[in-house]
């Protein structure tokens, strides 16, 4: 029988868990094929890091249909060059960040998501999964089914 997906939250990431951060990171950045923020500031175009990774970009918009949406964003091809950008930042790095709340989408589907001003990570885990990284100090909890989410969200 295979294990129903779904998301779960955790909140219990604080600015010096980086080691967990990246170990997240690391579960989802090389399934993912494009990660998403939410634009905290206007003119972010003139940020170094972003402006030399703005040839990477697919999308700029506004967006419903994220976990976290809040109004306008960015989507991103996740080439060598962004992850590598992406794993530079601290987990702590995001908040108030020029771009945040960032997502990792493998074939149109949000497989984590942030709401770095809740300091919530939302990952699209099995009931096992879950249950690994909750024994590896995370404590993630129920968030929602996929089913819960309107027809048109890719989330």
């Amino acid at each position: 029988m295979k294990n129903k997906l779904n998301y779960f939250y955790d909140d219990s990431l604080k600015v010096t868990d980086d080691e967990k951060w990246y170990h997240l990171i690391d579960m989802v950045i090389n399934k993912s094929d494009s990660v998403e923020f939410n634009i905290l500031y206007k003119n972010i175009e003139s940020v170094p890091e972003i402006k030399n990774l703005s040839h990477h970009l697919i999308e700029k918009g506004k967006r419903k249909n994220k976990i976290f949406s809040s109004g306008e964003y960015l989507k991103f091809h996740l080439k060598e060059e962004m992850k590598d950008f992406i794993r530079s930042m601290k987990y702590s790095e995001w908040f108030n960040y020029y771009i945040e709340d960032i997502s990792f989408i493998e074939s149109n589907v949000e497989i984590l998501a942030t709401i770095t001003h809740e300091n919530y990570v939302i990952m699209l885990l099995s009931e096992n999964q879950k249950n690994d990284l909750n024994k590896q100090g995370y404590n993630f909890i129920f968030y929602s089914s996929p089913d819960d989410f309107p027809d048109e969200c890719i989330c």
